[in-house]
């Protein structure tokens, strides 16, 4: 039969970490940094770093590749330093 544990959120949190930190290296937990974007955040983000542009115009950049951008399925994905690359050259 098993046993039961009853603890505190904080305390298994910690158990659940030290746990993890023994399968896998310590830079992987502590990188989580996400560096692919949406066309939506796309847009957005191009507007921010001072390169708008109207939406027709990302997705004819995209439809004729002279974008970095990846395709999956039917979904666009941007990396945002290629994009940011892109946007300063």
């Amino acid at each position: 039969m098993s046993t039961i544990i009853i603890t505190e959120e904080n305390k298994l949190r910690s158990i659940v970490q030290e746990e993890d930190s023994k399968l896998l290296p310590t830079n992987q937990l502590t990188k989580t940094e996400i560096d692919t974007m949406t066309l939506g955040s796309a847009f957005a983000f191009l507007a921010e770093y001072g390169y708008p542009m109207p939406k027709a115009k990302l997705y004819k950049l995209t439809a004729y590749e002279h974008i970095p951008c990846r395709k999956f399925g039917q979904k666009l994905v941007f990396s945002r330093k290629d994009l940011l690359q892109w946007a300063k050259s």
